[in-house]
Order: structure tokens, then sequence, then C-alpha cells
């Protein structure tokens, strides 16, 4: 027995199998500095928001969007280079101001050579049609320059309004109208005459009585509507101020 144990005591010893020691894992404290900002989902876009009256508008709306530059900023740009009728006066250096993306700057500068081409158009346009409707370019010329110098400035404005609306053919006669209220109508040889028999457009001319009946008819068809230049009674309204100013100008 003894030497049994004494056996046991001499063995040599085996060798023990260590278990890794792992470390916990500290869960990272995250102070103000570490904390990472949650991301901002995009807000949605309502895709009408960019449609405009015609695609060149709508392009322009989209870069826009994507860039921040100011849809009236290529209008801008353009406004030498429509007076003097060369597309080389484009203004693209206030234009691509801040854009350092080589694909958004020829971008932007497309965009505005394409503004300048669509504004050239719509005026050559504008120009043609005042002309087939005045009877041609001298009874224009005549009848826009007396409308400038006479028509009060509701009247200016009514046809600036028909005029960015589309509506080209009702402002070249809202002009024409005007201008013969004010006295001078269309002749055959291209100018613009008083009526004969006397004083200039008599029979438009409205009294203060007349005037006033007049209008309490139209309002009573037209309400409030009738000073609204979307109204289609705006016109006869327009009428009927200039008829008026005829008159104080004929002493009625």
């Amino acid at each position: 027995m003894t030497d049994q144990v004494q056996d046991v005591q001499t063995a040599e010893p085996t060798e023990q199998v260590q278990q890794p020691v792992t470390q916990p894992v500290q869960k990272p404290v995250l102070t103000a500095e570490t904390k990472s900002e949650p991301v901002q989902a995009k807000q949605e876009i309502d895709p009408d928001s960019l449609v405009g009256s015609n695609p060149l508008e709508t392009s322009i709306n989209m870069f826009s969007h994507s860039t921040g530059i100011a849809p009236d900023s290529f209008v801008n740009a353009v406004q030498a280079a429509l007076q003097y009728g060369d597309d080389n006066l484009i203004d693209v250096t206030s234009l691509t101001q801040g854009l350092t993306d080589p694909v958004a700057k020829a971008q932007a500068i497309a965009l505005a050579k394409a503004t300048y081409q669509h504004i050239q158009s719509e005026q050559q346009r504008v120009q043609s049609t005042a002309h087939q409707l005045a009877g041609g370019e001298a009874q224009w010329t005549s009848a826009l320059e007396a409308f400038n110098t006479h028509a009060d400035a509701r009247t200016r404005g009514y046809a600036k309004y028909l005029e960015s609306e589309g509506d080209i053919e009702g402002a070249v006669q809202h002009i024409m109208q005007t201008v013969q209220n004010l006295g001078v109508v269309n002749s055959q040889q291209g100018e613009f005459v008083t009526p004969s028999g006397g004083t200039p457009a008599q029979m438009q001319a409205l009294s203060y009585a007349e005037y006033n009946a007049a209008i309490r008819e139209l309002q009573r068809e037209a309400g409030n509507a009738m000073t609204n230049p979307r109204s289609p009674h705006y016109q006869k309204f327009m009428q009927l101020q200039n008829a008026r100013e005829q008159g104080k100008r004929l002493g009625r």
C-alpha cells in the first residue's frame, strides 16, 4: 500500500490543459462626440409639383430641385442675349456659380441655351400673331405705342396677364380694342386715324350715369368676379373702364 502511494507521489505530473481566459466585452459608451446622427429619410416629392407648362419648364424645375438653382435664374441669365440676339451673351458665370460638378454645369448651360431659344421663338410667334391681327407691322407698332402711352395701369396689366397665360390673340385683341376706344381706328393705309365725323370714338364714350348703369348690370350678371382677370366677364369690365375714360376726355 505504501509502495503504491509512493508511486503516485513520484509519478510525473500530467500536463493540465488550460482554458483560455476570455475578457468580457465592454459595451462602448457613446459620448456626445461619438454618438452618430440618425439617418434622415429623404422627403418624398409630389411629381406634379415639378411639371411645368412645357417640357423645358419641367426640365428646369427638376434641375432646380436637384441643385438648388432658382428657376428664375435661367431667365435672368439670358436677358442680355435676348436684347442683342446673341446667345454668346448668356451669363453662364452667374448661372453656374456654386456648381462644382462638371455635369451639372453642362446641364445648366444647355438649359440656359434652350431657354434663350424658347423665348426667342415665343417672341417671334407673338409678333407674327400681332401683325396678322392688327393688319400689318406698321399698324401694330402704332397701336402698341398708343396703348402704352394712353392706357391706364389696370388695362396694361390685363394685357400682360393674357400674354402670361399664353392667350396671345386675346392680348392683341384687348390692345386693339383699347386703342379704338381711346379714339383711333385701323385704316387701310396702315395708319391709325380718328373716325370720320368729328370727335374720336364718341360712340364708345360713356358718361358717369351711363357707366354706372352698365357696371350695375354687369355686376348683377357676374358679381365680384367681373374684376378677376381670370373671369370671362373681365374683358367687358375693362371695356367699360376704357369707355368711361374716353367719356372723361370728352367732358361727359
